[in-house]
């Protein structure tokens, strides 16, 4: 996805950079409502904790380090 591929680099370790590409990938999913619970859901997850992570944290913190625009 060419979003992931954009914003991989802001990401040092590959953990939150697959994160990334998880939570881009289901937000394209057919869900009938799309919250970190059902994505978490869609993935596989056990619970909605690495997408909450990456939206609170990582990623503000990645754009602000790489100076990344916002998509």
């Amino acid at each position: 996805m060419e979003i992931a591929v954009t914003v991989a680099p802001a990401f040092a370790r590959s953990e939150p950079r697959r994160t990334v590409e998880q939570f881009v990938q289901s937000i394209v999913m057919d869900l009938p409502t799309a919250n970190c619970w059902t994505l978490a859901e869609a993935l596989g997850h056990p619970a909605p904790s690495r997408l909450q992570q990456i939206l609170a944290r990582a990623a503000p913190q990645a754009f602000h380090r790489k100076r990344l625009s916002p998509i």
